[in-house]
C-alpha cells in the first residue's frame, strides 16, 4: 500500500515536472513568436520611416534647388535692369555731334533739345530698376539690397540735376540769341555728354560689378 502511495506521488511529480516543462516551452515559443513579430514590425516601421525620410530629403533638396535657381534668375533680372540703366545715356551721344552743314545755332538747339528728350526717357529705366529691386529683393541679402537702393537713389538725384543743368544750358543759349556760336556756346554738347555719361556710369558701375560677381559665384564660374 505504501509502495503504491510512493509510486503515485512519483508519477504525480513527473507529471507536474512535464507540465511545467511544457508550460515553459509554450511560453518561450509564444515569447519568441511575439519577439519575431515585434522585430518584423520594427523592420517594417524602420523601412517606412526611411522611405519617408528619403522622400522628405528629396523634396527638401528640390526646394533648395528651386530656390537657388530662382535666386540666380533674380540676380540676372536685377543685373539686366542695372545694365539697361547703365546704358541709358548711350543714345545721347549721337545728338551731341553738331551738323556742320547746318547753322550753328540751329544745330546747337536741335542737339540740345534731343539730348534733353533722350535724357528724360532715362526715367523709365530708373523706374524699372526700382521695380526689379522690389520684386527680387527677397532673393538677395539686406546689404546688397541697400547698396542697390542707394545706387538707384543716387542716379535719381543725379538725373534730376542733369535735367536741371540741360534746362539751364538751354536758357543760356536762348539768351545769347544770334550771338550763339562755337565761341560763345555755354558748353560743347560732346563735353556735356561725356561729363554726364562719366558721372552716370560711375554711380552704377559698383552695383553692376557686385551683381556680376554674385551671379558668377552662384554659377561657380
Amino acid at each position: 500500500m505504501f509502495e503504491l502511495f510512493l509510486s503515485a506521488i512519483g508519477g504525480a511529480s513527473i507529471a507536474i515536472a512535464i507540465a511545467a516543462y511544457l508550460s515553459k516551452s509554450f511560453i518561450k515559443i509564444q515569447t519568441d513568436k511575439m519577439l519575431a513579430r515585434h522585430i518584423h514590425a520594427l523592420a517594417i516601421e524602420k523601412e517606412r520611416l526611411g522611405h519617408e525620410l528619403a522622400v522628405e530629403l528629396h523634396q527638401k533638396n528640390l526646394r533648395i534647388s528651386r530656390y537657388e535657381q530662382d535666386k540666380i534668375e533674380a540676380l540676372k533680372s536685377l543685373y539686366e535692369a542695372v545694365i539697361n540703366l547703365y546704358n541709358s545715356l548711350g543714345e545721347l551721344r549721337k545728338y551731341a555731334s553738331l551738323d556742320k552743314n547746318q547753322d550753328f545755332a540751329a544745330s546747337y538747339f536741335n542737339g540740345l533739345k534731343n539730348m534733353f528728350l533722350e535724357l528724360a526717357k532715362a526715367f523709365t529705366d530708373i523706374s524699372q530698376t526700382y521695380r526689379s529691386l522690389e520684386l527680387n529683393s527677397v532673393y538677395i541679402d539686406i546689404e546688397t539690397e541697400q547698396q542697390l537702393k542707394t545706387m538707384i537713389d543716387s542716379i535719381h538725384i543725379y538725373y534730376t540735376k542733369a535735367l536741371a543743368r540741360c534746362d539751364q544750358i538751354l536758357l543760356e543759349a536762348q539768351n545769347l540769341g544770334r550771338a550763339l556760336n562755337s565761341e560763345t556756346q555755354p558748353i560743347e554738347l560732346v563735353t556735356l555728354w561725356n561729363e554726364m555719361a562719366y558721372n552716370w556710369q560711375n554711380l552704377i558701375d559698383p552695383s553692376a560689378k557686385l551683381l556680376k560677381e554674385a551671379i558668377r559665384s552662384k554659377l561657380q564660374v
